[in-house]
């Protein structure tokens, strides 16, 4: 995708991690600070106790030890806040959270393994929370178990009303683990839910066919979009160069030939018609399409000198090279002095 990635975290940037941790601090905050009180007067129990195996914690001790967990999470203090879950986690107190917060930790320190262990722990105790699925699904993708993780994102969509960002994920990691069959199954479902014409659903699918060497496959998902996108020449450009970069040179010139007709004066289109004649060896059209590159001030300056450049290290070039350099010095006086003092000295000194 295609960057899949980028989409989900564009769309669900809010629902992060702190917010359960932020649910957790409201539910425990006024019962945690009472009990605390109440434990330190009971039992002459203060902040940073420490606990053995055998030691009995009540539930009151747990919220008290919880809410230093997340106070030392939220100050930045990671080694207290290991600490503190592991305590919880250690005694089964509070249930899954400890295990999450446990694998987040050891997710920064780079221990995968760890990392893994406490998650699944977690998700043993708290099946039905998909941040905790979510993770980790997202820590089996990160060890390289793609075909495990894509499992959990595909149980995910199921459960969910809206499940594109899930589905994106699955079959991200199809095409990770080289199962591409599979991830153009789950990019069907996306076309129902996100519309035929979504622009990032076809780019994929165009990619998947030609991971899969089905050139005609890529071609049909490229064809959609100049259907969907008529006054978009990137997407004529890209069907040519697909036929282009795997043999199919007839059909290349064909799209080539419609591009020059519909996008005459389109720099992006220009500038393919400059490549194409350039590998056609065609002198005379990749000229012609040079000097219509040179003048359109829709290119940038700096792409515009980076195509005269190059015809300078060839002696048969250094008239075309001259003439390119005085129409930019026309067109953009008093930037491109520069350019034409190089050219001509280039010029000079190979004539030598």
């Amino acid at each position: 995708m295609s960057d899949l990635t980028g989409v989900l975290l564009k769309r669900r940037a809010w629902r992060q991690p702190v917010f359960l941790v932020a649910c957790f601090l409201l539910a425990f905050f006024n019962r945690s600070a009472a009990a605390k009180a109440t434990a330190d007067v009971d039992t002459g129990k203060k902040a940073g106790t420490v606990y053995f195996s055998g030691d009995s914690i009540s539930r009151e001790d747990a919220e008290a030890i919880f809410m230093e967990a997340v106070t030392a999470k939220i100050t930045g203090d990671k080694d207290l806040a290991f600490d503190k879950y592991s305590i919880l986690a250690a005694h089964n107190k509070l249930g899954a959270t400890p295990h999450y917060e446990l694998s987040s930790i050891w997710l920064q320190r780079n221990n995968i393994p760890r990392a893994l262990t406490e998650i699944k722990r977690a998700v043993e105790l708290d099946s039905a929370n998909k941040w905790f699925q979510v993770q980790y699904a997202d820590l089996l993708a990160y060890d390289g178990q793609y075909l495990k993780a894509a499992s959990v994102f595909h149980q995910l969509a199921e459960k969910d009303r809206h499940p594109e960002d899930y589905l994106m994920r699955e079959a991200f990691l199809y095409k990770k683990a080289e199962h591409y069959r599979e991830a153009l199954a789950v990019t069907d479902k996306l076309k129902v839910l996100l519309g035929e014409d979504d622009e990032g659903v076809l780019l994929e699918r165009q990619q998947l066919f030609l991971n899969l060497n089905d050139v005609e496959g890529a071609a049909g998902e490229i064809k959609k979009l100049i259907q969907f996108y008529p006054y978009e020449s990137k997407y004529m450009i890209l069907l040519a160069e697909i036929y282009q970069n795997n043999g199919f040179e007839q059909k290349a010139d064909k799209v080539f030939k419609d591009l020059e007709v519909k996008f005459p004066e389109d720099i992006a289109a220009q500038f393919a018609l400059v490549m194409f004649y350039l590998k056609r060896e065609d002198e005379a059209n990749y000229t012609r399409y040079l000097r219509k590159v040179i003048v359109n001030k829709e290119a940038s300056l700096d792409d515009r000198i980076k195509l005269v450049i190059p015809l300078l290290q060839f002696k048969e070039k250094h008239q075309l090279a001259m003439e390119l350099s005085g129409i930019l010095a026309h067109t953009e006086p008093g930037q491109v002095n520069a350019l034409q003092f190089y050219s001509f000295r280039t010029v000079q000194r190979r004539s030598w």
